[in-house]
């Protein structure tokens, strides 16, 4: 018994010992990448990109004035990043410093392109920094403009299509009428989401979220395809991590929606799902969302079998958005979604992914007193059918793959309005010539954020 006791400290000493050498290890290897960054950052002053590579590591050395300087460093060079001012708001509530940490959130929150659920945090931590009373929080966008699109119906681009004829029991090829392809039209759009936050008697700041978003898009022509949508998802918003800087959060919520398609009610839902959002240091947020609906489709005088859709729908998706350079944002997402359905026609398991960036830079010509940004994204996703639909071929199941590119130009006009110029592309290929097309659409609308 003695000798089992003796073995079983001796490998608990190794053990101990081995914990150390690594942590040793690890903090030299901490140490000698700061003094790396530090060195580099101090032979380039006027470079933000070695300033931002400093604020890193010097974060996680704990060296939180020196991160403060230089994010303040960045911003002489670059006044116009919210995203950096959000950060030093951050770092001087760390460092106790309540008054300048306020001063910083507020300039955040005056930014028109501040993401809503970033300007409801931001509000939540000023409202930390001041020792506010109150407890509830709004943010929210609302945005009005008009659209063309080369094919506003997403009819197919070929008159010949393909059609199940009962009389020979066959696939035989048919022929739409014109106005039954593609057709071009001019559209109004508008699209509004307003953020709630209760925020809950903790320090790391938990809160009740309430988020309600409304599109509605309506055709000079096409009014077949007028569409009205609304979605509310509640639910507690759980931080965990250091006070005044959680890292990571966890949403359970439920979720409905309404949808009404040429203003004939069309589908609504109800479900719920948790979304995840993790934060690596200051440039690296990734975000989780599992979800599940049950979807109830009508018939409609256009849409005679629309029940057949009916039935639960799952969902998940990730998003990793990297601050690559200090006014360069990369967004990568992952998407994956599957629909059963009454009909097995109309069920299908889908896939895909999409990449995007975002630049912001000063305004060309001194135009404006803000910065400007441009965003191009791409989307690729497939979509595969569990079985054939018999009254189009009975021996071909469709599938799809469908690719949306857009590029848009983000232009402040005052604290909470912005001018919103975009260009996009769409190329559905399916394995049916029905549903094969293509669209090009241009738009132009303002923002309201507040």
């Amino acid at each position: 018994m003695r000798q089992s006791s003796f073995v079983r400290h001796i490998v608990y000493a190794l053990v101990c010992c081995a914990s150390v050498s690594a942590y040793a290890a690890q903090s030299s290897k901490l140490e000698r990448e700061y003094e790396a960054r530090f060195d580099a950052m101090m032979a380039d002053l006027a470079n933000p990109e070695r300033s931002f590579e400093f604020v890193q590591v010097a974060v996680k050395t704990g060296d939180l004035r020196g991160a403060i300087a230089a994010l303040e460093r960045i911003l002489k060079i670059q006044p116009d990043l919210s995203n950096i001012k959000l950060e030093l708001g951050l770092l001087y509530l760390r460092v106790d410093s309540p008054n300048l940490a306020a001063g910083y959130i507020r300039q955040t929150l005056t930014d028109p392109e501040v993401p809503a659920w970033i300007r409801t945090r931001a509000k939540v931590l000023l409202a930390q920094a001041e020792e506010a009373a109150s407890r509830h929080f709004f943010s929210g966008t609302l945005y009005l403009g008009g659209r063309y699109d080369t094919n506003a119906n997403a009819g197919p681009d070929s008159r010949l299509v393909k059609a199940f004829d009962p009389i020979s029991g066959t696939t035989v090829d048919a022929l739409l009428r014109p106005e039954d392809t593609g057709q071009s039209d001019y559209s109004a759009e508008l699209v509004g989401s307003l953020s709630y936050a209760y925020a809950l008697d903790s320090q790391v700041g938990n809160q009740i979220e309430a988020d309600f978003l409304t599109y509605n898009r309506r055709y000079d022509e096409q009014d077949q395809v007028n569409v009205n949508t609304v979605r509310l998802d509640v639910g507690p918003r759980f931080f965990f991590g250091p006070v005044y800087n959680p890292d990571f959060s966890l949403k359970p919520f439920v979720s409905g929606s309404y949808l009404w398609l040429d203003d004939d009610g069309y589908q609504h839902s109800l479900g719920g799902g948790l979304n995840i959002r993790k934060l690596f240091g200051l440039n690296l947020l990734s975000e989780m969302t599992l979800e599940g609906y049950d979807q109830d489709y009508s018939d409609t005088t256009r849409q005679p079998t629309a029940e057949d859709r009916s039935g639960p729908y799952y969902a998940a998706s990730a998003r990793v958005s990297w601050h690559l350079l200090p006014t360069t944002v990369v967004t990568m997402r992952l998407n994956a979604a599957r629909r059963d359905a009454d009909k097995d026609f109309e069920a299908y398991d889908e896939w895909g992914g999409g990449l995007a960036i975002t630049q912001t830079y000063k305004a060309p010509f001194g135009i404006t007193a803000r910065a400007w940004s441009t965003s191009l994204s791409a989307t690729l996703r497939k979509s595969v059918y569990d079985e054939p639909d018999p009254t189009i071929d009975p021996n071909q199941e469709r599938d799809d793959t469908r690719l949306d590119a857009n590029l848009s130009f983000n232009i402040p006009l005052g604290t909470s309005v912005t001018m919103v110029l975009s260009g996009l592309y769409t190329k559905n290929d399916s394995e049916l010539p029905n549903f094969d097309y293509d669209n090009w659409g241009g738009s132009l609308g303002f923002a309201w954020s507040i």
